[in-house]
């Protein structure tokens, strides 16, 4: 909190509050009750949650009729290769955007897991491994029996 007169002494993000720069959305009180706060010109600015309405200064009340928007589905990453996404994802080449490879149903079998490392799809056995009738280690079913 840097020493301020005046709220254009502070950061348009801050307020000159008691002679120190402080975030107005951080003081008690700023909004009311589902209410969010957004500085806008060194002030709090209140607005009355998605689906509620009311005085956001004082209280927003829950619209039972609303109908929520679904969320905005993420901006894919566009790629050339692997290493423009991060760990976790794939450069899908044809369509040049990252992807999860796991987000396939059917990208492991149902005893793994899928996992994804430096961008590689891989299936790892959720419930351990036991050895099969050949003496290989395979991956454990979900009933294990001592």
């Amino acid at each position: 909190d840097s020493q301020c007169t005046i709220h254009l002494d502070c950061r348009p993000s801050m307020a000159c509050i008691n002679g120190k720069c402080s975030d107005p959305c951080g003081q008690p009180g700023a909004c009311g009750v589902n209410a969010s706060c957004n500085v806008v010109n060194h002030e709090a600015s209140c607005s009355c949650l998605e689906c509620h309405f009311g005085a956001p200064a004082v209280a927003c009340q829950l619209n039972t009729t609303c109908i929520r928007s679904p969320p905005e589905p993420p901006t894919p990453t566009y790629c050339i290769s692997h290493q423009d996404c991060n760990d976790k994802e794939s450069c899908n080449e044809n369509l040049n955007i990252c992807y999860d490879p796991c987000d396939d149903q059917s990208a492991c079998e149902p005893n793994k897991r899928c996992e994804v490392r430096k961008h590689q799809k891989n299936c790892i056995c959720k419930f351990g491994f036991t050895l099969n009738s050949a003496g290989e280690f395979v991956c454990a079913g979900s009933n294990i029996e001592c």
